[in-house]
């Protein structure tokens, strides 16, 4: 090959590489038997029918397009992850249950205060959306007795197998784990006299369809109880405890909790830095159907 064509070859390499990856993945990878190399070559030279690249560039390009391939593939899975799994803190569930149950966070929340106001009886059934790691569904389940059901409703599935673990640890049988989804808490219809709702309620995407399809669990007269920090009373961020770093109002909770067609019953202030609004269906919305 004479100096002239080596040189336009090399050009056309070393100033357009992406048009070289492309020539190489169009021939040299579909189509491998196109070019012939002469075992002593160790530059990119030109034939009548094209380019060939030196082995390492050739290897190389393959790393490259597997890489780029492999990236795509992997980032399919993320599509199926909840908002709450992506924002909750990447800690083991084990460590999570004794953040939630830590001394201060008991004190904070007073969970036995909070079921208590909430009216929870014996024989009821109740459920629990956001159960989490089931800070609170397993004194429901005590509070509900035997002869009482609690819906333990989470939409990770690592936090609904801790909550079986659980359960067998503790020969608890009165709960029962339900995975929800990001616009229903997929509970059966007209089951529930009270739907709890705590420290879960800004992880819903849309929280206004997420209650609207609650709704439809409810028997009529049943209550919802929503307890979450209030940015009023939270001023700092909270950065250890809490899963989530976006915090709303009462006022706001209670104008989209409206819209999913439920009004305000009772508002309680004891809790230092939450709110606790107790909510039933409006006489409107029970007459429509849910959203979709």
């Amino acid at each position: 090959m004479s100096e002239f064509a080596s040189s336009i070859c090399r050009s056309k390499f070393q100033t357009r590489p992406y048009g070289m990856f492309r020539k190489f993945c169009k021939y040299h990878i579909i189509m491998p038997g196109r070019f012939d190399e002469p075992p002593s070559s160790t530059h990119a030279y030109c034939t009548a029918s094209g380019y060939l690249m030196p082995l390492r560039i050739r290897i190389i390009s393959v790393v490259m397009l597997l890489l780029f391939l492999g990236n795509n593939t992997s980032a399919q899975p993320q599509e199926n992850i909840s908002k709450r799994e992506k924002q909750r803190k990447v800690v083991s569930l084990d460590e999570l249950e004794r953040n939630l149950e830590n001394p201060v966070r008991l004190k904070d929340m007073q969970p036995d205060r909070v079921i208590d106001v909430f009216g929870v009886k014996n024989g009821e059934i109740v459920a629990d959306i956001g159960a989490g790691t089931g800070f609170f569904t397993f004194r429901l389940a005590n509070k509900v007795g035997p002869a009482g059901r609690v819906f333990a409703v989470e939409i990770e599935d690592q936090l609904l197998d801790f909550i079986r673990r659980k359960m067998d640890k503790n020969k608890v049988t009165n709960i029962i784990p339900i995975k929800s989804s990001d616009p229903a808490p997929n509970l059966p219809p007209a089951i529930c006299d009270k739907i709890f709702v705590a420290g879960s309620y800004y992880y819903f995407p849309d929280s206004v369809l997420f209650m609207s399809n609650a709704r439809k669990a409810l028997k009529p007269g049943g209550l919802v109880a929503v307890v979450d920090l209030e940015n009023a009373k939270y001023k700092v961020k909270p950065k250890k405890f809490a899963l989530t770093d976006q915090i709303g109002t009462a006022a706001g909770v209670i104008d989209e909790m409206k819209k999913a067609g439920f009004t305000l019953r009772e508002s309680h202030d004891f809790l230092k830095f939450r709110f606790f609004l107790v909510f039933s269906a409006s006489e409107e919305a029970s007459q429509t159907a849910p959203l979709k």
